[in-house]
């Protein structure tokens, strides 16, 4: 993944800082990976398209139906 691939991944999920935070990583290291400073492990590769997408519309997902 390059700083291009890992920026757009982000952009996606939310904001540098929020990323960091479910990442579990300092703000800087974000930076530096968008900006291509860091490599981007497999590892961070992987943990960044697992951080949930935001729900942009607002809504809750449905309910499940109990029977």
């Amino acid at each position: 993944m390059t700083g291009a691939e890992y920026k757009s991944a982000r952009k996606q999920r939310g904001t540098q800082q929020g990323v960091a935070d479910a990442l579990g990583v300092a703000l800087s290291t974000v930076q530096r990976r968008e900006a291509g400073e860091w490599d981007i492990t497999p590892e961070a590769a992987l943990a960044i398209l697992a951080v949930k997408l935001p729900n942009k519309r607002g809504l809750r997902p449905p309910a499940p139906h109990s029977i």
